[in-house]
């Protein structure tokens, strides 16, 4: 007998990340990610897929909790797999870089940085590594005259204790002087993402002493190297857009032993990825237009690295590219969001011929690897399972991993159905509905109304979180609407620009338009209804109970209440200041009260939960204090929830405790006022 889907099913559902094959094509790589409840926080372990005859099975690499183990990839003569681990007992536990020999064995620590490795990439020959960690100017001044951490226990604790105290001074008081000052869950420092060079000693199974190539205050992320092992590419930031947290970026070549670089591309763009084939001909990106870079398609542009000649490959595609890879033979992959699911596609850099490799509306892809004898491995989810391992070739897709078949077998999943509609203005709308196991058309139920963020993403029938969240209120009796409104991602740059100065108007129309569409099939009981979201689906929350009277019941969660604040606090400014071509508290500030839901908290009777992060730097918890007392003052049903220690992340990849207890609050309100 199963049972229903619960808050409590946060530890029963696995992330699968980051798959990566061996270069013979024999074993895949990836990452399993699980809560733990003993810890209240997630684990991270390496597992290795292995063809066994024409099967593939899977297992775990490397150890699990308390450790975290993430990013694996193989060495290019397929002898060893690197990953960083947190693993090793220095003072600082941050993530260092390790290897394994491929056919098991111990891990070995390569690197003692006191603020850890953030990403790597092999040398060619297999011979050591490239790195990213962060410094800042004493520290490297430091490294440059040969002052490294020393390796001795005692003098290491001792080292630490000084480093830490002289960090600590720095922030009391806290001296600001740079933007944003604070992202995430903290405040940022002055270090800089700094990349260094390593050696690898395999018959020792040891490393050297790192090098830096990078200098200066200025991040280099995205790294890649061609097969000749000569350059090394990477990103970084134009002085002008230097205070945006997201804009603003630049490819770069940097010469490997002298440091010297050049910059590629140009200002019309903003590029925010990178990866160069293994020939050294092309550079791949992803990037968005310069002149208005809110709500726009995420192009990829192919790079020619000699001629610094640019070629968009996606002009005609119109939709958002979310990761690129080269096979070994200097071909091109893709995947791109498209309408509420994934399409997978390859390009011929000569030709620039765009080809569709993989496509299934029921298929959510999540990250991908390719690789010529193996196919396209991918980590994938539908609306009836969480994400799994699987293989595609010749378009079959084939699963490797069965990390939830126990889970699914013991509970009971809705089923979701697609809906296309029209709104009252004519534009077409993708939509689901989940309902109840064991649905009865003849029955009244109440429902569940949930916007998303962004406010330009793509829901889908498979978003992760959400999957447990709308099985959770289905499995309650609720049945759950969603849809992509106008400003959505996936459906073309007009879609998403519909809603440019003006978030909320057409954007209900379309959320409006469906909850007609679902309340006309009749089983839906009209005094009965909720509705809740986060972010963006936050600001919509609130922006609806104050235009309409339907719901009976309200969560909204680390939403934007007030536009002109928000661009005040938040790390991210420039999202109001592109999606609504306004400046900080200027004459324009009219212009952005009349689309700021706190401007019709007059019209707001509808109980409302407020639920929000004490340390959300995206959205501070001052937006939520102020709709708070409004609606206190007002008497409106209130209360709100703050979640202490937690950012903009809460509800994804917040304490496992602190997601299941937000989940039951939700639910415990949607019943307060729905049953």
């Amino acid at each position: 007998m199963t049972r229903p889907i619960t808050a409590d099913d946060v530890y029963n559902i696995n992330l699968v990340e980051t798959p990566t094959v061996s270069p013979n094509g024999t074993q895949i790589a990836f990452v399993r990610g699980v809560a733990e409840r003993d810890l209240d926080a997630y684990s991270r372990t390496i597992w290795l897929a292995s063809k066994d005859g024409a099967n593939w099975q899977a297992r775990a690499f490397s150890a699990g909790a308390p450790h975290q183990d993430m990013l694996p990839k193989f060495s290019p003569d397929g002898a060893w797999l690197a990953f960083l681990s947190t693993r090793f007992a220095e003072p600082w536990k941050a993530p260092q870089l390790c290897v394994m020999p491929v056919n098991g064995g111990e891990a070995r620590q390569l690197t003692r940085r006191v603020t850890g490795v953030a990403d790597y990439i092999w040398l060619p020959d297999s011979s050591g590594f490239v790195f990213v960690s962060a410094a800042n100017a004493d520290e490297r001044e430091a490294e440059d005259d040969g002052n490294l951490w020393p390796t001795e226990k005692e003098e290491l604790k001792a080292a630490y204790g000084k480093w830490k105290a002289e960090n600590k001074k720095k922030t009391d008081p806290r001296v600001v002087d740079i933007f944003p000052y604070r992202s995430g869950t903290s405040f940022v420092d002055d270090r800089h993402l700094h990349a260094y060079e390593i050696s690898f000693d395999a018959a020792m199974q040891s490393s050297g002493m790192p090098r830096r190539i990078t200098n200066g205050a200025q991040h280099y992320t995205s790294l890649s190297l061609a097969n000749d092992g000569a350059s090394l590419f990477a990103m970084t930031k134009r002085d002008s857009v230097k205070d945006s947290l997201f804009l603003g970026g630049s490819p770069i070549r940097i010469d490997l032993q002298s440091g010297n670089f050049k910059v590629l591309g140009d200002d019309d763009w903003h590029y925010a990825a990178s990866k160069v084939s293994p020939s050294g001909k092309y550079l791949a990106t992803i990037a968005i237009p310069a002149d208005l870079p809110i709500g726009r398609t995420q192009h990829v542009i192919l790079i020619d690295i000699e001629s610094n000649t640019q070629t968009v490959i996606t002009k005609d595609l119109d939709r958002t590219c979310a990761e690129l890879h080269w096979s070994a033979d200097d071909q091109l992959f893709l995947r791109v969001d498209d309408k509420g699911a994934s399409r997978v596609l390859s390009v011929d850099p000569a030709t620039a011929v765009l080809t569709e490799e993989y496509y299934d509306p029921a298929q959510l892809i999540v990250g991908f690897a390719q690789h010529a004898t193996v196919g396209l491995v991918v980590a994938n989810r539908t609306n009836t399972a969480p994400t799994e391992l699987s293989i595609i070739q010749d378009g079959t897709l084939v699963s490797v991993t069965a990390l939830h078949d126990t889970l699914l077998s013991d509970v009971t999943v809705g089923c979701t159905e697609e809906v296309w509609y029209t709104s009252p203005d004519g534009n077409q709308v993708q939509g689901w509905i989940v309902y109840p196991p064991e649905f009865d058309a003849s029955k009244k139920y109440p429902l569940a109304l949930n916007i998303h963020g962004g406010p330009h993403v793509m829901w889908s029938s498979a978003a992760h979180a959400m999957w447990h969240e709308w099985q959770m209120h289905a499995n309650a009796g609720y049945v759950v609407f969603y849809c992509n409104p106008r400003g959505s991602d996936g459906y073309g740059e007009a879609h998403m620009q519909a809603i440019h100065q003006n978030w909320g108007a057409p954007a209900l129309t379309d959320i409006l338009a469906g909850v007609d569409l679902v309340v006309e099939r009749g089983f839906i009981d009209t005094d009965k209804m909720a509705v809740t979201g986060g972010s963006y689906g936050g600001y919509m929350t609130v922006w609806t109970i104050g235009h309409d009277n339907r719901f009976a019941a309200a969560v909204t969660q680390r939403g934007v209440y007030q536009l002109g604040a928000f661009m005040g606090t938040s790390d991210i400014p420039e999202l109001i200041e592109y999606a609504f071509e306004a400046e900080m508290f200027a004459d324009d500030e009219q212009k952005l009260w009349k689309h700021t839901p706190i401007a019709y908290s007059n019209n707001i009777d509808t109980p409302t939960l407020i639920i929000h992060a004490e340390n959300d730097f995206r959205v501070p918890i001052s937006e939520a204090e102020a709709l708070y007392i409004k609606l206190r003052r007002k008497g409106v049903p209130v209360e709100m929830v703050r979640y202490p220690d937690e950012g903009h992340e809460l509800s994804r990849s917040g304490k496992p405790k602190h997601r299941i207890d937000r989940l039951e609050r939700m639910l415990g309100w949607f019943d307060k006022y729905c049953k």
